[in-house]
Order: C-alpha cells, then structure tokens, then sequence
C-alpha cells in the first residue's frame, strides 16, 4: 500500500497549525509526508515523516523538496514580530 500513497509536503511542520496537521495526517496514514522544518530541529517521534531542512526563501531549496509531491499543505510563517513584518517586508 505504501508505494500506492500520494506524497504530501507539510511546509512549516514545527509550527502550531503545521504540526497539528502533520498530526493528523499521520494518523490517518492516508500518505507519504515529508515535512520540512528550518530554524527549529525537527521533532523526535515521527519515524514515517522524511523531514527535510529548507529555507523556503531559496529557490533551488523549493525545487529540491518538491520533487514527486503531489499536494503542499504551506504553513509556513515568520514569527520574528510585527515590527519586521511592517517595517522590513522584504525581510519576509
């Protein structure tokens, strides 16, 4: 059955909404997931996830992970604040 599931990219797994959703699509055991995970380390406990470490922010990085996905859940957010966001988009 394995080889039979679709694979899902979970952008921003280690983040509140990312990680609940990669909870429960682990669960349901529905697909392969690789999840990606950048400035935090990818948590213990999830032997059927391939995590992968990747700056969203660089292209050849995006291209790399998105080889054979089939659908991206993008969670994936900065948290430095306000303040950034506002007075450095670009930052983003």
């Amino acid at each position: 059955m394995e080889e039979n599931k679709k694979l899902m990219l979970i952008c921003g797994a280690t983040g509140f909404i990312g990680r609940n959703l990669l909870d429960f699509f682990v669960k349901k055991d529905i697909y392969k997931i690789r999840a990606t995970h950048f400035s935090r380390t990818a948590p213990k406990g999830y032997e059927n996830v391939e995590w992968v470490k990747c700056d969203l922010k660089d292209h050849n990085s995006v291209k790399s992970i998105m080889k054979g996905v089939d659908v991206v859940l993008q969670f994936a957010a900065t948290t430095s604040g306000a303040k950034d966001i506002i007075g450095n988009p670009i930052f983003m």
